[in-house]
């Protein structure tokens, strides 16, 4: 059909029927007329991490943080280089008592206490067991 046939008929073709339907939209455009949120910003991003899961991890990291800070000071210097600076563990046998020392006081810590119960929680739920303490029994 030639153009003039359909434009009589009312047949657009793709391009003119995509130009006529469709709007220009820029991501920074404000999303509606009574707000000022730009769209980009209500674009959920897939790789983003949950703000309660990031809020708990940094519960935690502070727990651990307050627990190494109140061990003494050779063990909290040993365990902040080997656990928090990434350093390989000594080789010196009083260096490797002092850090082990310090890291049994971490896991007799109160203040760890939760973050073992919930890690232990996770596991078990990981692996279709019942926890610990669901089934009354105290960790």
């Amino acid at each position: 059909m030639t153009g003039a046939i359909r434009s009589m008929l009312g047949i657009l073709s793709t391009k003119r029927m995509i130009e006529h339907e469709t709007k220009l939209v820029s991501f920074d455009a404000p999303a509606s007329v009574e707000d000022d949120t730009l769209l980009h910003e209500l674009i959920a991003d897939p790789n983003a991490e949950d703000p309660a899961e990031a809020a708990c991890r940094a519960d935690k990291l502070e727990a651990v943080r307050a627990a190494v800070a109140e061990l003494p000071e050779d063990e909290r210097a040993l365990i902040r280089r080997v656990y928090f600076d990434g350093e390989i563990w000594p080789k010196d046998p009083r260096m490797r008592r002092c850090l082990e020392a310090g890291m049994r006081a971490l896991r007799r810590s109160k203040r760890l206490r939760c973050i073992r119960d919930d890690l232990l929680e996770s596991v078990f739920r990981h692996k279709g067991i019942a926890p610990l303490t669901a089934c009354g029994a105290a960790l």
